[in-house]
C-alpha cells in the first residue's frame, strides 16, 4: 500500500493552483514532490512559466504606457 501511495505524482493542476497563490499541498503531496525528480521538474517548470508571465506582461505593461 505505501509503495502505491509513493508512486501517485502530484496533479499538476495543484502545483499550478499552489504556485498562483492556491491551498498549500496536502503533507502525503509535499512529501512524494520533495522525493519525487519528475515532480520537482514539473514544479519547476510551472514556476518558470509563471515567472516568464509576470515578465512578459511587465514588458507589455510598459509599452502601453
Amino acid at each position: 500500500m505505501m509503495r502505491n501511495e509513493a508512486a501517485r505524482h502530484v496533479d499538476p493542476i495543484v502545483f499550478w493552483q499552489c504556485a498562483c497563490g492556491g491551498p498549500v499541498l496536502l503533507e502525503r503531496d509535499y512529501q512524494h514532490a520533495i522525493a519525487c525528480i519528475d515532480c520537482e521538474m514539473l514544479a519547476d517548470g510551472i514556476k518558470d512559466a509563471l515567472d516568464a508571465i509576470v515578465e512578459k506582461l511587465g514588458h507589455s505593461d510598459r509599452s502601453i504606457s
